[in-house]
């Protein structure tokens, strides 16, 4: 009966799971929160598009904005502002939004300026 018992014990503790469990580090939010982003693409240095996302609490200070002679402009002041400086897109929503909207700014957008808070 000791035998049995013994072995019993084994593969009891053989079977159990002797392990840590490890759980993947938690990512940062690539997203930083910024008083503006700014942004502008040129077709032969003088047209094309410029568009500017300004937080409401830093709508009237002077930022270093990207320019543009004679561009498309874009602006928007918004209530949270965010940008991803990995990848170049801005999450932004107003007080009235239910959802955050994502707009992307590529390589072809060759000024990209932003502040963060």
């Amino acid at each position: 009966m000791r035998k049995f018992t013994l072995i019993f014990i084994l593969i009891l503790f053989s079977c159990s799971k002797n392990s840590d469990e490890v759980t993947s580090p938690e990512l940062p939010d690539p997203y930083v929160p910024v008083k503006f982003a700014s942004f502008q693409y040129s077709m032969g240095g003088v047209y094309g598009g410029l568009v500017r996302y300004t937080h409401k609490d830093y709508s009237s200070g002077s930022h270093n904005y990207c320019t543009c002679s004679a561009c498309n402009n874009s602006f928007n002041t918004v209530d949270e502002l965010y940008y991803n400086k990995n990848n170049g897109t801005v999450k932004f929503k107003n007080n009235t939004d239910s959802v955050y909207t994502y707009r992307k700014f590529d390589s072809s957008w060759t000024c990209r300026r932003y502040e963060e808070i």
